[in-house]
């Protein structure tokens, strides 16, 4: 059942992109707080579109590298999560086919996720021109 935050979201969603409401059958909006992330880091890995949640993704794969192999064993958690939630609905060998497309160590998902960058890579690379 959707919720009005998301009836909101979804009409203006449909509105300005013209998009019908089987198109949006799948919408769901995420009302954010400061802890929002917190109870659920995965959906910081959902699809985006531009480019302003890389640097919050940036932000966990610095933290989660701190951590060495705890951090790893935290990221595995985080694709796990991930890729349980966009599972569902589908059947059952089809999402054990997709789990492998999923990174599985903090550098595969820093290269997947920021898509081969990150801003202190950009930082790096300008300063060095």
């Amino acid at each position: 059942m959707l919720t009005d935050f998301d009836e909101e979201i979804k009409d203006k969603v449909k509105e300005g992109l013209e998009m019908s409401d089987i198109q949006l059958k799948d919408l769901k909006a995420f009302p954010l707080d400061k802890d929002f992330f917190k109870r659920e880091p995965m959906a910081l890995f959902l699809l985006a579109v531009g480019k302003d949640m890389e640097r919050y993704r940036e932000k966990v794969f610095d933290y989660l590298g701190g951590l060495g192999e705890a951090g790893e064993r935290q990221w595995q958690f985080i694709m796990e999560e991930l890729w349980r939630f966009e599972a569902k609905g589908m059947d059952p060998e089809t999402a054990h086919k997709r789990k492998k497309l999923y990174p599985q160590t903090l550098v595969e998902g820093r290269k997947y996720f920021l898509h081969g960058h990150s801003e202190k890579e950009e930082d790096r690379a300008s300063a060095a021109a």
